[in-house]
């Protein structure tokens, strides 16, 4: 993605990638796994499915299916959304190479992280405060990450943009997350009450017209992106790959829908959206880049190995957002302000560095993304 997303976003970096200059073994394999699971779990058709099927069912069964969804949501949870941070900690500490690479994020950012959680343990409303400062940061976070894989799948699909095209795509989704931004910190009822258990606080009320101008620079760069992709289709013949537009229409529709439906896709979306979609990502890299030219990384998916590969990163995820939070409780803690603080600063931490390790000018990463 580009520089200017990337820094403090988290997702993968484009910039430098001229995708017209693609060779055509880049865009051989178009899909990141498979058609299914890439439409399912990657572009968000799994949300949209489990969205509708809850709403329906909701309005249909009584208090026991709600005690039932719990329980199912809580195991999507662990077993999707924790673990994406995982893997970069994983690729960041169980790689040596990648350890030393990445040094400032693996050893100082993560001092300062701790340090930051640490005072924040200590002083009234910082515990509120990271977990609001996340619940802002990550729409950013959830918008730079659909682009990186949104350019992605164009490249692989042999989608071309101008660099002023791919600007136009880059802020179309920059304005998406200013506009939500904007929207919760301008009108109240758009603000989320309750996280993790805790008060979040309001901060605002911030001028009307700044969420009114960032709405209209949102609607006018999405206007000007539809008639790029039109533009291509009748003057070069190329068709936006399906992939990116689900992605799009998920994306856009999750972060300004309002309304009980908001309430019901925002279940599913952190398991079945952007964990699952940042797992699929890490996992190509994780087997591309030491597998063999006949084992493809769907073979390794569903091998032993890939098994073994995402269970440890369901057991790092559940230390991380359940053991670490448990045990501050024994010291005292509160359970609901120690998992607020961890949470927000692991996310933190997660969140920039992404925006270091997933650079596509780096020729690894590029060969690896772009081919496995």
């Amino acid at each position: 993605m580009d520089a200017h997303i990337a820094n403090g976003a988290g997702a993968l970096d484009m910039t430098t990638v001229n995708v017209g200059s693609v060779p055509a073994t880049a865009t051989a394999k178009r899909w990141l796994v498979n058609p299914y699971i890439d439409l399912l779990f990657c572009c968000g058709g799994a949300v949209w499915i489990a969205a509708f099927a809850y709403d329906w069912a909701a309005r249909e069964y009584s208090f026991n299916f709600t005690v039932s969804f719990a329980v199912v949501l809580t195991l999507l949870t662990h077993s999707l959304a924790n673990p994406h941070t995982s893997a970069t900690w994983l690729r960041i500490y169980g790689d040596p190479a990648e350890n030393k690479r990445f040094r400032f994020y693996s050893l100082w950012l993560a001092i300062a992280m701790v340090a930051l959680g640490a005072w924040a343990l200590t002083q009234p409303g910082w515990p509120e405060g990271l977990a609001n400062l996340y619940l802002l940061w990550v729409i950013l976070h959830y918008t730079s990450q659909v682009y990186g894989i949104a350019l992605l799948y164009c490249v692989r699909w042999g989608y071309h943009f101008r660099p002023w095209e791919k600007n136009v795509f880059k802020y179309t989704l920059v304005f998406t997350a200013a506009f939500a931004i904007a929207r919760k910190l301008a009108w109240r009822e758009y603000a989320i009450p309750y996280f993790l258990g805790l008060p979040m606080p309001f901060w605002g009320p911030i001028p009307d017209w700044t969420a009114y101008l960032c709405g209209g620079l949102w609607a006018a760069s999405t206007a000007l992106f539809a008639f790029i992709v039109v533009d291509k289709f009748f003057r070069e013949g190329l068709v936006l790959p399906p992939p990116v537009i689900l992605l799009l229409i998920s994306i856009g529709a999750f972060i300004l829908a309002t309304g009980p439906m908001m309430y019901a896709v925002w279940l599913f979306v952190p398991p079945f959206f952007h964990g699952s979609q940042y797992l699929m990502v890490s996992g190509v890299y994780h087997f591309g880049k030491k597998r063999q030219e006949d084992t493809t990384f769907t073979a390794k998916l569903f091998s032993w190995e890939g098994v073994k590969y995402w269970a440890v990163l369901v057991i790092i995820g559940n230390f991380i957002y359940a053991g670490a939070p448990t045990f501050l409780s024994e010291l005292g803690i509160s359970y609901t302000v120690g998992l607020a603080v961890i949470f927000a600063i692991v996310n933190f931490h997660h969140f920039l560095t992404d925006a270091a390790i997933w650079k596509l000018r780096d020729p690894k990463t590029r060969e690896v993304l772009l081919n496995g």
